[in-house]
């Protein structure tokens, strides 16, 4: 998304051109998606929860919190375990599907050139509160505002399906069905 903020019209054409007919659900997710469902719901016996603490410490805290401990930047996790496998898994292997709007991405290009990226936090009088991707609150002048763009990307990794082992992935599932 940054690199067509810059963009000539006539480039921005061809692109959509070019990607106008991609699927909408990617396949190769969809496919993992499915697999890592039936792997979980298919276990003889679930993993121990507590197995999966470690597996969301390394990849889910840097951004998610439990009961307070991890990151600001994602959405706080308490009470995920009521999702349910199947949209959970989902989430975690396709974040770009169904983004909340208060976790969405903003590029904003500045009148002065400079292109910026960060979470939407709050309007304060002439100027806009976003956050990056450490959490960090940064503000922007509206005046100094060009162009703003909210992102069609999340800023959750997308390639846990290729990172996450299949025994990891599953005590993590566990892990998060049990907070409830």
């Amino acid at each position: 998304e940054r690199p067509m903020i810059n963009t000539p019209p006539a480039q921005k054409i061809i692109f959509t051109e070019l990607t106008e007919y991609l699927a909408e659900v990617d396949e190769e997710k969809q496919t993992a998606i499915r697999t890592r469902i039936a792997d979980y719901n298919n276990l003889a016996q679930k993993p121990d929860p507590a197995t999966g603490q470690p597996v969301f410490a390394k990849n889910c805290a840097p951004c998610h919190s439990i009961k307070g401990t991890g990151g600001a930047i994602g959405p706080q996790l308490d009470g995920v375990g009521r999702w349910g496998v199947e949209p959970l898994i989902e989430k975690i292997l396709d974040p770009n599907r169904n983004i909340a709007e208060n976790f969405r991405s903003y590029t904003v290009k500045l009148k002065d050139g400079k292109i910026l990226s960060g979470l939407y936090r709050r309007d304060e009088g002439q100027v806009i509160v976003f956050a990056d991707v450490s959490g960090q609150e940064f503000q922007v002048s509206k005046q100094d505002i060009a162009e703003r763009t909210a992102s069609k990307f999340s800023l959750m990794p997308d390639q846990f399906r290729n990172t996450i082992p299949a025994n990891e992935f599953n005590s993590l599932i566990s892990y998060l069905l049990s907070q409830k």
